[in-house]
């Protein structure tokens, strides 16, 4: 019976319908207080649901009854790392996940990610190659060893981790705007440009990525000497984040460029009055006004 309710509430959670799930995970847990898939899918679906606290929660108590679980051990990593920063609580379970079964991906993963946080992006990338040794097919895998990459200066190699992704998730928006950011530093622009426009075209994406992208295309616009076609993308970007820092600085710096000195000037100290302390903004006032 608890196994019957157990697969319906896979299935709810698998259909997003997560309040429904955690229903369900509770009557199972009412008769049976340490299943722990019922633990571990209530705190799958408390993280979903952004109640990361809760879901760490529940984790613990599927730990405590079966601490040799290595799939819970990368979940509650997972929170450990990225929403809380606790890195070496998160890297200490990853090691024991790892210890466990050595062959999951997602604990490599995870393990380069740990290494970015530290800084030694090196150690990351070397991770992230095992975790795709295991499972070459994780878009996601290749996407955050090309960021890696890229922050490694090594843009020829990220390219082809991103080329990786989109072999896998041909639109995957994100992809595409971090290749078209590739070769910039490539020095590449039409590429460049080219991947930005195809990024643009598609729809969805979180506002930082769309913001991101409008400034890409607003860079790559600035360093052709198009400063119209700049600021338009420029002010979308804008649009969409009236009080984003960088794009209020490319603006001012494009008309700037452009000579319209008294609307960059305006620009300026309007965005003084919510950034009194940026440097950027000084600077290219005290620029201008020499």
């Amino acid at each position: 019976m608890f196994e019957d309710k157990l697969t319906k509430a896979i299935k709810l959670a698998e259909n997003e319908k997560h309040e429904k799930a955690i229903k369900l995970c509770n009557k199972i847990l009412k008769n049976e207080s340490d299943n722990v898939n019922a633990l571990k899918l209530k705190a799958n679906c408390l993280k979903d649901l952004n109640q990361k606290k809760e879901a760490l929660k529940y984790y613990d108590l599927a730990l405590e009854t079966d601490p040799e679980r290595a799939d819970i051990l990368l979940y509650k990593a997972e929170i450990l790392l990225i929403e809380y920063g606790r890195y070496d609580e998160a890297c200490e379970c990853i090691d024991l996940a790892l210890d466990l079964d050595s062959d999951i991906a997602q604990g490599w993963f995870l393990k380069g990610l740990y290494y970015g946080f530290m800084g030694d992006v090196e150690k990351g990338i070397d991770c992230y190659d095992v975790g795709l040794h295991i499972d070459s097919g994780d878009a996601n895998g290749w996407l955050y060893k090309g960021g890696f990459l890229k922050i490694a200066k090594k843009y020829d190699e990220a390219v082809r981790c991103f080329d990786a992704v989109l072999a896998i998730k041909p639109n995957d928006k994100e992809a595409i705007y971090l290749k078209a950011d590739a070769y910039l530093y490539l020095d590449e622009l039409d590429k460049s440009i080219k991947y930005c426009n195809e990024a643009l075209g598609l729809e969805g994406g979180s506002v930082e990525l769309n913001v991101n992208l409008y400034l890409l295309k607003g860079c790559l616009l600035i360093l052709s000497e198009n400063f119209d076609e700049a600021i338009v993308n420029i002010d979308n970007a804008l649009k969409l984040n009236q009080k984003d820092y960088n794009a209020l600085l490319m603006k001012a710096q494009c008309l700037a460029y452009r000579q319209d000195f008294e609307d960059s000037l305006e620009l300026i100290d309007n965005t003084l009055k919510i950034y009194p302390d940026a440097w950027e903004f000084l600077e290219l006032k005290q620029e201008i006004l020499s």
